[in-house]
């Protein structure tokens, strides 16, 4: 795995590169496994991308604090990767990149040199989020390619006019 190379030259990248975000949410670890089982199929790269600090956290954070969140940004996204390499075989080449700024900015900078996004849905609706605003629906608006939103449960669980794949 090739952390933090988002140049990665080999037939797999010549087939574009699928984006997806990483936040430590179970939403995210789907994503991710979705997002590595379609490079797969596809044949292309995968890039996990991390926003740090968190969505709601004042940006204006102290040197000590910034480093902190940008340790655990890194913890956080190495132990999904982790995770589903671990799990999957034939893995596609997988790079990653840890970005200090709003995810839904960071995201849509991303989707400029993806030819597809993938972001896990929280499936939850609190104050907090409907103050702050959703990233898939936000990403889904702004990016400058496809959006694929992961729902958190098995697709099997899903209703019946829920969409999991394009």
């Amino acid at each position: 795995m090739a952390r933090g190379d988002t140049g990665l030259m080999n037939e797999a990248t010549s087939n574009g590169v699928i984006a997806v975000g990483i936040d430590g949410s179970e939403g995210s670890l789907r994503a991710l496994q979705w997002a590595v089982d379609e490079g797969r199929l596809r044949r292309c790269a995968v890039e996990a991308v991390t926003a740090w600090p968190p969505r709601g956290v004042d940006i204006d954070l102290t040197e000590e604090q910034a480093a902190d969140a940008r340790r655990r940004a890194d913890e956080t996204q190495r132990h999904q990767l982790d995770t589903v390499v671990r799990e999957g075989h034939d893995t596609p080449p997988l790079s990653s990149e840890v970005v200090r700024g709003d995810a839904v900015e960071v995201l849509v900078r991303t989707s400029e040199r993806a030819q597809l996004l993938v972001i896990g849905s929280h499936g939850t609706m609190s104050m907090r989020h409907a103050a702050l605003g959703s990233v898939s629906e936000a990403c889904a608006t702004r990016a400058a390619c496809p959006v694929v939103v992961v729902p958190t449960r098995p697709a099997a669980d899903a209703p019946h006019d829920a969409v999991a794949r394009p």
